[in-house]
């Protein structure tokens, strides 16, 4: 039988698996609960999987714990073969891709670093 594995990010430093655990068995048998760690340092990165027997179960759990508070954070959970991504807020001011038009040899704001070589009548080339 196939286990149900739930992403849960946005996670406090100090919670525990066992607290997890404790969250998610309100609705549903937990089978087992990774909480993720960074390897160098050996302390919890955020984000943990808690993997679930029951499918529906794990899609309620979902519902109900997404956005809920435990120790202070506000959890984001979703189904955990995709990583939520937040909601971007709206940008302020004009457009993406919508700038004023700029000549080419401004485009820095200063001069375009091309050395400029002058040409008379009589001479082909005047490098100053």
């Amino acid at each position: 039988m196939a286990l149900f594995k739930i992403f849960v990010g946005n996670l406090n430093r100090q919670t525990t698996p066992e607290a997890l655990r404790e969250l998610f068995e309100r609705y549903g048998t937990v089978n087992d609960v990774a909480l993720a760690t960074d390897k160098a340092t050996g302390k919890p990165r955020g984000f943990a999987f808690v993997f679930m027997e029951d499918a529906d179960a794990g899609r309620i759990a979902i519902s109900k714990c997404n956005r809920a508070r435990l120790d202070g954070r506000r959890l984001m959970v979703a189904p955990g073969d995709r990583k939520p991504q937040p909601k971007k807020e709206a940008q302020k001011g004009r457009p993406r891709g919508s700038r004023p038009f700029r000549s080419r040899g401004a485009s820095r704001g200063g001069a375009s670093g091309k050395i400029r070589v002058f040409r008379s009548k009589d001479e082909k080339r005047l490098p100053f």
